[in-house]
């Protein structure tokens, strides 16, 4: 096997390797190069799966070559756009040559090629941006060992998560083609909204495989492991109410930054309206702390919720102007229109 990469295309391709194999698991950050209908490379974060055609003159070799990214991007420092990056895969053994340096690995090569589903039953048509904002608004408040799930019935296309008493729905106006739900990882979501804003592809096709969940975009296969287990009895539905208040994101966003000042991620404070005013609460020991977000009239209520996971999923909120209001026993902040919706349980 030999091939030839520009200084420009072997950074993008270890950038989106590293992007979806992630910097916590050591144990996945390889790149995988094989031939199969072509030149491919191949990233796993464990769950999520990713197929790279790379259009280049290769003749056909069996099995794989195994890069491991901490090593390959060593080579990436302080190389011309311009120059060339030449791969050699002899045997067992692969060598990567960039100007006067030269990385070799022995015992690089494997047998066979990784497995990875490639027929998905299309669901979804829809803006790559759109996809990529919901994932990451839907992720907002969650920790590794949660899930992101997936929901298209009776014509509503959403994604929830649920975590620290707080929970997040993002609505997409899109008309699936069946039902479906589905689960799948946090980190690997996270994986997909970083290697997402990389790609160039302005729409993407959503699926389900035998096994898998699969993204289409552009060139890129993604193939997403997903629990199929049917946790939701009922369709979300958007949350409404007759009586709103409306607040500045940035506004908003600057007390709650303040806030995050005062706790460690996973603390909490209070936020509650008396007489009108709305106002956030901390109390320690001998020390209180309030600020007053809004001034006006609103009924009385009062909440428990962790600054940090609120400020994360404010600030991606695609909305100036944010709406607050009270439904069914939750505080509900959303933006007028965008279909983005957190949810705060009343104490």
């Amino acid at each position: 096997m030999k091939i030839k990469l520009t200084a420009i295309e072997y950074r993008k391709l270890l950038e989106l390797s590293e992007k979806f194999a992630g910097s916590v698991e050591p144990g996945y950050r390889f790149l995988r190069l094989y031939y199969w209908k072509g030149l491919r490379a191949f990233i796993t974060d464990g769950c999520g799966k990713l197929e790279v055609p790379l259009k280049k003159e290769c003749s056909p070799f069996k099995g794989s070559y195994i890069i491991p990214l901490d090593h390959a991007r060593v080579l990436k420092e302080q190389l011309q756009d311009e120059a060339s990056i030449i791969i050699v895969g002899e045997d067992q053994d692969l060598s990567i040559y960039a100007g006067g340096e030269k990385l070799r690995i022995e015992k690089a090569r494997t047998e066979g090629i990784p497995r990875m589903e490639r027929k998905f039953e299309n669901l979804l048509l829809l803006k790559k941006s759109a996809f990529k904002n919901a994932l990451d608004f839907s992720s907002a408040i969650n920790d590794e060992g949660d899930n992101i799930s997936f929901i298209f019935k009776d014509g509503v296309v959403c994604m929830v998560s649920s975590s620290h008493g707080m929970s997040v729905m993002n609505f997409l106006n899109e008309q699936a083609s069946r039902d479906l739900q589905a689960h799948v990882p946090y980190v690997t979501v996270r994986h997909l909204v970083k290697t997402l804003e990389l790609m160039k592809a302005e729409e993407l096709y959503f699926g389900e495989g035998i096994e898998d969940l699969g993204i289409k975009a552009g060139v890129f296969l993604f193939s997403i492991c997903a629990d199929r287990e049917e946790t939701f009895n009922s369709v979300p539905q958007r949350p409404k109410a007759e009586t709103k208040v409306t607040i500045e994101k940035s506004q908003l966003l600057f007390s709650v930054r303040k806030m995050t000042k005062l706790v460690s991620r996973g603390m909490g404070v209070l936020m509650f309206s008396d007489r009108g005013s709305i106002r956030f609460m901390l109390k320690t020991g001998t020390f209180r702390y309030e600020k007053t977000v809004y001034k006006g009239s609103f009924e009385n209520f009062v909440a428990r919720l962790d600054p940090h996971r609120l400020r994360s999923a404010l600030s991606r909120m695609n909305a100036g102007k944010i709406e607050l209001f009270l439904y069914k026993k939750q505080l509900v902040l959303t933006g007028k229109g965008i279909g983005q919706y957190l949810l705060i349980p009343l104490i």
